[in-house]
């Protein structure tokens, strides 16, 4: 079997490059339910770079928050509402910066439960209805190829899904999250889960996937790529085709005999 997509991956060290240690000290660890105050900021960390902030000259934003036009104060409410949710499932990590211990990047996961459904968003939020629709219509097509490749039924506690992932921090913020994903994937390994997917809606952090850490695409039964167009949503129609067209699902075994190839 080809061990390529289960072998460790050794993240180089970028800050042996750099000219002051200073420029990239950062502290990794897990997000704890007691420490409230670094939730918060892990909530404000994630809802700036989702709907939007200007980082070294750069706007960066996540397409489908941007599409649907989800306010700041929003997207935190949202946002906080599902850290302070999946936290208990201990797979979530962040990125402090040692010299104010702010948050400057942070992924949050959880254990895949295939019959879980998002609950019903209203008022200001109704817009986000769309998009879990929408992503919960490519959990359905990614737990059916699952079943259809491997003959089991898949459970809770299989499977880690990478839930948001972003970072504020002014340099090398793929380097980050690649060593937040790395430390999800360490414990998950270690806690037996078969697998680790993501819905890649952006290409700059599929390459965080595949690149570091050999992450794949997932082709169901016909042999295609998993994915969902943007275009399939009346909502998402926004997002310029020649920018982003789709949303397609990347994985990574965390066992040999798991590989969904």
């Amino acid at each position: 079997m080809n061990n390529r997509f289960t072998k460790e991956v050794d993240i180089p060290d970028i800050t042996l490059n750099l000219k002051s240690p200073s420029q990239l000290n950062l502290e990794y660890k897990l997000l704890d339910s007691i420490d409230e105050k670094i939730i918060l900021d892990a909530a404000e960390c994630l809802s700036e770079v989702f709907v939007g902030i200007e980082i070294a000259g750069r706007k960066i934003s996540e397409p489908m928050i941007e599409a649907i036009g989800v306010s700041k104060k929003d997207m935190f409410d949202f946002t906080l509402k599902y850290l302070k949710k999946l936290v208990g499932d201990g797979l979530s990590f962040v990125a402090l910066d040692k010299r104010n211990n702010r948050v400057v990047a942070v992924i949050v996961c959880d254990s895949f439960d295939p019959e879980e459904y998002p609950p019903v968003f209203k008022g200001s939020l109704a817009s986000m209805n769309e998009i879990m629709n929408f992503f919960t219509a490519i959990n359905d097509r990614f737990v059916s190829t699952v079943q259809f490749k491997t003959g089991h039924r898949v459970k809770r506690n299989e499977y880690i899904q990478i839930f948001m992932a972003g970072s504020r921090s002014g340099k090398f913020r793929g380097y980050i999250i690649a060593k937040l994903l790395k430390l999800v994937m360490d414990k998950g390994r270690k806690a037996g889960y078969k697998g680790i997917f993501v819905k890649a809606t952006d290409s700059r952090y599929a390459k965080i996937f595949t690149e570091y850490h050999n992450f794949h695409l997932v082709y169901n039964k016909e042999n295609k790529p998993l994915l969902k167009e943007y275009s399939s949503a009346e909502i998402l129609k926004k997002i310029p085709p020649h920018i982003l067209k789709d949303c397609k699902v990347f994985y990574r075994a965390l066992v040999p005999h798991c590989t969904l190839l």
